[in-house]
């Protein structure tokens, strides 16, 4: 097992990010981003599962969406909804 903090999230494949130790630091930083979003998003249901959280974004459901319409307005809700979808797998 990694001597990360977050070592654990690698069993995690709904998001894309560089390492769990970056997004887990990304997180803890405040940095916004899809994955951190997402994550934020899913914090209850991780932490039930022993997958602790350390600082997730309030309202994330809201902010993911913005973001994702900032990015790309004609798809943005097919694919707030496709991370949905592919988070609750």
């Amino acid at each position: 097992m990694s001597t990360c903090r977050f070592g654990r999230w690698r069993a995690i494949r709904s998001f894309r990010a560089p390492s769990s130790c970056e997004l887990g630091s990304d997180l803890a930083g405040g940095v916004e981003s899809i994955e951190t979003l997402v994550v934020s998003q899913g914090a209850p249901r991780l932490t039930s599962l022993g997958y602790p959280i350390a600082a997730p974004f309030p309202y994330a459901e809201h902010r993911l969406y913005e973001l994702l319409n900032e990015r790309e307005p004609d798809a943005a809700y097919s694919r707030y909804n496709a991370l949905i979808r592919r988070k609750s797998r």
